[in-house]
């Protein structure tokens, strides 16, 4: 079975391969006669299901039009519904959740939790501009977005939007499911006497494992814990800022334990240095200067500002990362192993919510 818009307005089906087509148009309720059949989106859900978009503006029609069948084509239902005045170019059809729509307009991204019959503006840094294209990543979970003269941009981490109508569903807090992180290895040489440091900053998604979870109303006690075989490895701290209503992050460094320390010990490289507590992951902290003397090899915080990780790290040992480097005093853990883990989720002792989590290795790391 095949469909196929063209951008004068006709949209025709085939059910034996392409001998015989069937002009459908009639079927679309409030079709603007000539419009432009910007995507046609069959459901990898259901064979009968299949989004169709209309983009009109050269008619001087600025309205959105976006339209679903469930059966084949033979009836459609519009979909616009609290849209607004947004010219529809391109639909896509989340991966995992059936009921998750991504819309791409001549101003942005909206977002679809129930199959188009309501919408939302995705905006966090993302600018205003045309978007000709969304494709989902299937190994990565991560949307891909082809803009109109403003570069490709990527969302990582797309758990929060597909799994976001079960989580809100609970009383107080509930984990997302975690995505695999990479244990990243860096280099970072001088390069003989005059070349300087050959470390590279791009604008690449954090070096943690990030660990999202939907806080619906505060929590006492709130916090995490890691085990690996039944065994915990880590207790990460949840700060207050991250213990409100809303979908919330905490960054782990992949390490253990901050080793104790005597009291007064220097923190992390790079991180707060003030009240004798770590500071941030690897020099990314940024609340204070950098313990004189000691080298920190990656830039300071503020760099990226979609780096959830580096937001609120380097003063104290409370942050996003639940201690990060230093960890209130101590020097850092090792790392731990690749391999399978498990993320807990506390009222206190009580645990709330568990997900299984997966460690991989740098590939590029040759042992």
């Amino acid at each position: 079975m095949l469909y196929a818009g063209t951008d004068d307005g006709v949209l025709s089906v085939t059910r034996d391969g392409g001998k015989t087509w069937e002009n459908i148009t009639k079927n679309l309720p409030g079709f603007p006669a000539g419009g432009y059949i910007s995507r046609v989106v069959p459901s990898a859900f259901d064979a009968g299901t299949v989004y169709i978009t209309v983009d009109n503006h050269r008619l001087n029609d600025y309205a959105p039009y976006i339209w679903v069948s469930t059966d084949f084509g033979k009836t459609f239902t519009a979909t616009v519904n609290n849209l607004g005045p947004e010219i529809a170019r391109t639909i896509t059809e989340d991966q995992k959740n059936r009921d998750v729509l991504y819309l791409g307009t001549e101003t942005g991204i909206f977002l679809s939790l129930d199959r188009g019959k309501n919408w939302k503006r995705l905006k966090a840094n993302f600018p205003t501009v045309r978007v000709d294209e969304i494709t989902l990543h299937p190994r990565d979970n991560a949307m891909l977005v082809a803009t109109h003269g403003r570069a490709l941009w990527i969302l990582d981490h797309l758990e929060p939007i597909q799994e976001y109508t079960a989580a809100k569903a609970v009383a107080d807090a509930k984990l997302y499911s975690v995505p695999t992180a990479l244990q990243l290895k860096r280099k970072n040489e001088r390069n003989a006497e005059f070349w300087g440091h050959q470390y590279f900053v791009g604008e690449n998604p954090p070096a943690d494992a990030m660990i999202q979870f939907q806080v619906n109303k505060p929590v006492t006690g709130l916090g995490m814990r890691i085990r690996a075989a039944g065994k915990v490895v880590r207790t990460l701290t949840v700060p207050a800022n991250r213990n409100v209503a809303g979908i919330q992050t905490v960054c782990w460094d992949m390490r253990v334990e901050p080793i104790a320390a005597d009291s007064g010990a220097v923190g992390g490289a790079g991180g707060g240095a003030g009240g004798g507590a770590g500071g941030g992951r690897g020099g990314r902290g940024g609340g204070a200067p950098a313990v004189p003397g000691v080298p920190s090899p990656v830039p300071s915080a503020g760099y990226l500002p979609q780096d959830q990780c580096a937001a609120t790290e380097g003063a104290g040992g409370g942050s996003v990362r639940g201690g990060g480097f230093g960890g209130g005093g101590g020097a850092a853990g090792p790392y731990v192993v690749p391999g399978s883990y498990t993320v807990e989720l506390l009222a206190g002792t009580t645990v709330l919510d568990s997900k299984p989590m997966t460690i991989v290795m740098d590939p590029e790391v040759k042992l």
